[in-house]
């Protein structure tokens, strides 16, 4: 039998509301910031959102109550999600405008001088049929 004293510690530890007691599952977590209006609408893959979920586990050792949770622990993983697809979309900006785009670009359609030895691009011959092919048909 349990003495008073662990009585007093066991109700000491749930005293309070059931916010405060009791906290959020992992799926429970997952789901709620799936759905979560500022991330909603937005591409944001589902290995992302677990991974600032089990970060953010592994940094505080739990998600805490609903109430931290909501407070706390659910901006910071939207944020972090946010910040993901910011980023995302700043270096799809950055590689469509670099020199890696002119690069292939000059692989893929160049046509060489007349008199060079330089080797024609790699789509060339598939536009030239193409184009005949459409201006012997008119």
């Amino acid at each position: 039998m349990a003495s008073p004293e662990d009585y007093y510690h066991t109700m000491a530890m749930f005293d309070g509301p059931w916010y405060e007691c009791d906290g959020p599952s992992k799926v429970e977590a997952l789901n709620l910031i799936k759905t979560h209006a500022k991330i909603k609408n937005k591409y944001i893959p589902d290995w992302i959102i677990e991974k600032n979920l089990d970060d953010t586990i592994k940094s505080y050792g739990g998600l805490g109550s609903w109430r931290g949770f909501y407070t706390f622990t659910l901006s910071d993983i939207i944020e972090n999600c946010d910040k993901w697809h910011i980023q995302s979309l700043h270096a799809i900006k950055v590689l469509s405008k670099s020199i890696l785009v002119k690069w292939v670009n000059h692989i893929l359609y160049r046509y060489p001088d007349k008199n060079s030895n330089e080797k024609m691009g790699l789509r060339v011959n598939f536009h030239e049929e193409s184009f005949n092919n459409l201006s012997n048909a008119n």
